[in-house]
């Protein structure tokens, strides 16, 4: 069913954020860890983060780093190396008009950087469809389930993420967690708007049936980069204000989807950091916090 989308967006907004919830979100939200330590990546076309990491006993995995993933999938190939079994289930995934299949599967520990986990429930699925678009096999989508169990900085610049205690960054944000996702407010062209901290999308998403006042009277394009692209209803706007927190955009551009699907949450679209021109960001789901610095 995914092979019928080739392209980097929608690949990337067709998995990022699976209906199915989260084990902290069925269960509330466990305290986070205390855990120091540094995470070194690699990113690719300016957004997406790669890094190595462990599943039970198989080391030296490629993992993508997403914070609009829910629950951590895991590729088919990694779950028939450790035996894993688990519960066939239909996953409704944003953006797809139907259901897809999926294994609800619990994996004996992951390892990513400081960040150990013991136990943890992931969702099985081929990702095979990243081999088109990344130079490496991606073996697990990491989602917030892991990456937020500590607070952590990413910095592109540096390409780490640094777990622990964190220094402030200059421009703070409430940040809430719903069902397992990030999510903050940010005000288009001075409408109130709920959108997913998204670090595997490279555009800012919204979606038009969410908030046609956002969009009201702008000129609409087709999206000149065939990356970010989505269906054939999908357009490219440029928004004249944004602000998010203290700080202002202007001539802003945003993919506008004109088809939803995402499972009833109520959120309005998708953030990307890295499209805003954020150098480094801040997350902390216990304190509820959102920093940022902008210059890359």
């Amino acid at each position: 069913m995914w092979g019928r989308y080739l392209r980097l967006f929608i690949i990337f907004i067709t998995i990022s954020i699976p209906a199915l919830p989260s084990a902290a979100a069925k269960e509330g939200r466990a305290p986070s860890l205390s855990v120091e330590g540094i995470l070194r990546f690699d990113l690719y076309r300016g957004y997406l983060m790669v890094a190595r990491g462990t599943v039970g006993p198989l080391k030296g995995l490629h993992f993508l780093l997403d914070t609009g993933t829910s629950t951590t999938l895991l590729d088919s190939r990694i779950a028939g190396k450790l035996n894993v079994n688990g519960i066939p289930e239909d996953v409704d995934i944003i953006c797809l008009k139907s259901g897809v299949r999926a294994t609800h599967a619990q994996i004996p520990s992951i390892e990513i950087g400081p960040v150990q986990q013991k136990h943890v429930p992931v969702l099985v699925q081929d990702l095979s469809i990243f081999d088109d678009a990344l130079p490496v096999h991606i073996d697990a989508v990491i989602g917030l389930d892991v990456l937020g169990t500590s607070p952590f900085e990413v910095n592109y610049r540096t390409r780490r993420i640094h777990f622990g205690q964190l220094p402030h960054l200059p421009v703070s944000v409430p940040l809430s967690v719903e069902e397992g996702l990030a999510m903050v407010k940010v005000e288009l062209n001075d409408t109130t708007a709920h959108l997913i901290l998204d670090t595997g999308t490279p555009s800012l998403l919204i979606f038009r049936a969410r908030i046609p006042k956002a969009i009201a009277g702008l000129k609409m394009h087709k999206p000149q980069d065939a990356h970010a692209r989505g269906s054939l209803r999908d357009h490219e706007v440029h928004l004249p204000k944004i602000r998010l927190g203290t700080a202002e955009f202007v001539r802003q551009s945003a993919i506008v989807v004109e088809n939803r699907d995402e499972g009833g949450r109520e959120f309005d679209g998708l953030l990307s950091p890295a499209a805003l021109g954020i150098d480094a960001f801040a997350v902390d789901l216990d304190r509820g916090s959102l920093e940022l610095r902008f210059g890359m």
